[in-house]
């Protein structure tokens, strides 16, 4: 049997040590909201060893890239954080598996806290491939 995994590491700059306070906050009212629906929040946040002013954002073995992203977006919103933030991930497998392997990435505004753009690259290569396809 396989197992699926979803990795990803990003940080989020904070730029005061309160603001990465008021974060870690954020993820922890985040987790007792999603465990109060049943769910467990699929990522985990910590403030980062370098910097006081760093939130470091990654999977714990297997994480949800969504899951990050509205925690970011909830962090812009609070916080007032302004500029672009993004995330990248990739889908892997514990054994060979077609269609199993690929990624993802994805860019939010934080200003707006809003996601401007995201990518699959599953879906990226599936449409490339039919488009070719339908040029042979």
């Amino acid at each position: 049997m396989a197992d699926y995994f979803t990795h990803f590491s990003c940080i989020l700059e904070l730029h005061t040590a309160e603001n990465a306070d008021q974060a870690m906050e954020i993820y922890r009212s985040l987790e007792v909201e999603y465990e109060a629906d049943g769910f467990d929040v699929l990522f985990a946040a910590s403030i980062g060893q370098d910097s006081p002013t760093l939130i470091w954002i990654r999977d714990d073995t297997s994480g949800d890239p969504d899951h990050a992203i509205d925690f970011v977006c909830r962090c812009a919103k609070a916080l007032k954080l302004s500029g672009w933030w993004g995330i990248e991930w990739a889908n892997t497998c514990s054994a060979q598996r077609r269609d199993a392997f690929g990624g993802g990435a994805c860019v939010v505004n934080l200003t707006t806290a809003k996601v401007s753009s995201t990518i699959s690259t599953n879906a990226w290569l599936t449409s490339k491939l039919a488009r070719r396809a339908g040029h042979a």
